[in-house]
């Protein structure tokens, strides 16, 4: 997991205050790439962002953001990477995982992913 500069200067923002650009969704795609602290979005998206199910901040220096995907919306897909992002028109990321290898969806499989967030 590669934490961006977005996610290393909003993370200074929220601790010092309230940030507007917090992250807000979790998106997920089939493309593939090097992580950089430099992404700006997705490789290649393949469904809507989904806001988040449950964000848990309740151990300190640690938050856990939690979205789901259901077996329909999953079916057919290839999943290969996924991101924390604020949803804004520019899709600022936070944070960028690319899997290597593809994950297939054939209707049967829900996603749940649980990303979380460590502050050192």
């Amino acid at each position: 997991m590669t934490v961006t500069d977005i996610g290393l200067s909003g993370t200074a923002l929220a601790i010092g205050s309230f940030s507007p650009n917090r992250p807000q969704y979790l998106r997920i795609g089939s493309g593939s790439g090097t992580e950089l602290s430099t992404a700006t979005g997705l490789f290649a998206e393949i469904s809507d962002p989904k806001t988040f199910t449950a964000v848990d901040n309740s151990t300190p220096k640690i938050v856990t953001f939690q979205a789901d995907w259901s077996a329909p919306t999953m079916s057919g897909l290839e999943l290969r990477e996924f991101a924390l992002t604020t949803g804004s028109a520019d899709n600022e990321v936070w944070s960028y995982e690319n899997l290597g290898n593809a994950i297939s969806f054939d209707g049967t499989n829900e996603l749940r992913i649980d990303l979380e967030w460590t502050v050192y």
